[in-house]
């Protein structure tokens, strides 16, 4: 491989940022933390109809470079990719669309194949505390709740219905709510979480656009959903004790031929945020207590990138792209991107998802 140059919302945002800590690491520790990244890919010969998936896998350099780690890990999964989720442990990554891949980190960053959860879906989302996974299935239009144990292993609990082809799925930062974007509805679906993982309806609201993929909830506890069809971007409030959705606003952010929103991310502090489609990233400044994003810029992206996100330093942006490389970029201290470089994956091969862990 090769780097080149080239009145309820205070209480949620408090629950938030220490459900954010916790993910990135809570307790004292004796040495400094490492900072992964984790990049699906898929081998696409030039002849053959074969595609073969698997992880690559690398450690966040201080500088924002990469270095890569054992050779990339085989993943028996459905490809292309949908999504890729490592668990608040920091110790389970899974990689979804349709039958999940499931891995274990080792503290040095490397993963190791654990046996497949018998679960399928397009994305997963946590509990705070790593005791619940939630996951959304497309091919049944459903979201299941599962009991995630120490060692890595899935427990059903209970399925409920979404709407038509769910996509993303968030749980908010109490842990009590969790939301699910469906494609053909156009809407964002409402759950309730028990404290044993049970969900339960609790509404859906539309999401002032076409075709709503990635969604997430904001350090500052507000929820941003992409339309893809409409290139935009909605930002919702979430009701700290119901969790219903109220429309907050909706950003315009593309127009044809521009392609619509892939992936959205924020920094830890929810001052930065950053929204990728295939040619660019778009960078935000954010308003603390409205969720309001004021646009702070674009960054062009050469490589047709397909996922991308803020490191678990919040110090850094990589985009995975078609092209087979990974984009690198620092954040400034005004929130700005500052190119730094790129990676290759390897010929022939495709870049789909990616997601971060701090060991």
């Amino acid at each position: 491989m090769q780097n080149n140059t080239r009145p309820s919302r205070a209480a949620l945002s408090i629950g938030i940022a220490v459900a954010l800590l916790c993910t990135l690491g809570c307790g004292v520790r004796s040495t400094p933390q490492n900072n992964y990244l984790y990049v699906g890919q898929v081998f696409v010969p030039p002849v053959s109809r074969v595609r073969i998936g698997s992880v690559a896998q690398f450690r966040v350099e201080t500088d924002g470079t990469l270095t890569a780690l054992n050779p990339s890990t085989t993943v028996q999964s459905v490809i292309p990719f949908f999504a890729a989720a490592v668990a608040p442990s920091r110790q389970h990554l899974f990689i979804l669309n349709g039958p999940i891949s499931e891995f274990g980190i080792g503290s040095d960053g490397t993963l190791t194949p654990n046996a497949a959860p018998g679960a399928t879906g397009s994305s997963v989302a946590f509990t705070p505390n790593g005791e619940v996974a939630v996951i959304a299935n497309p091919t049944s239009a459903t979201l299941g709740s599962y009991t995630l144990s120490s060692s890595g292993v899935l427990t059903p609990v209970n399925s409920v219905a979404t709407g038509s082809v769910p996509q993303y799925v968030v749980v908010d930062g109490w842990g009590k709510f969790a939301y699910v974007t469906s494609w053909k509805d156009h809407t964002v679906s409402e759950y309730t979480i028990s404290a044993s993982g049970i969900l339960a309806p609790n509404g859906s609201i539309p999401t002032g656009g076409d075709n709503p993929r990635a969604l997430v909830v904001s350090p500052k506890g507000f929820l941003y959903c992409a339309n893809v069809t409409s290139r935009s971007v909605t930002e919702f409030s979430i009701d700290a004790s119901t969790g219903a959705l109220t429309l907050v606003n909706n950003y315009p952010l593309w127009v044809e031929p521009q392609p619509g929103p892939l992936w959205i991310s924020f920094d830890p502090t929810g001052t930065y945020a950053y929204v990728g489609n295939l040619a660019e990233i778009a960078q935000f400044m954010v308003d603390g207590p409205t969720g309001a994003l004021t646009r702070n810029g674009t960054m062009s992206l050469p490589n047709g990138a397909l996922g991308g996100g803020v490191d678990s330093s919040g110090r850094f942006v990589f985009t995975a792209g078609v092209d087979g490389t990974v984009s690198q970029f620092i954040i400034s201290n005004k929130g700005k991107l500052i190119p730094n470089g790129w990676l290759s994956l390897g010929e022939n091969m495709v870049g789909e998802t990616l997601a971060f862990a701090q060991r």
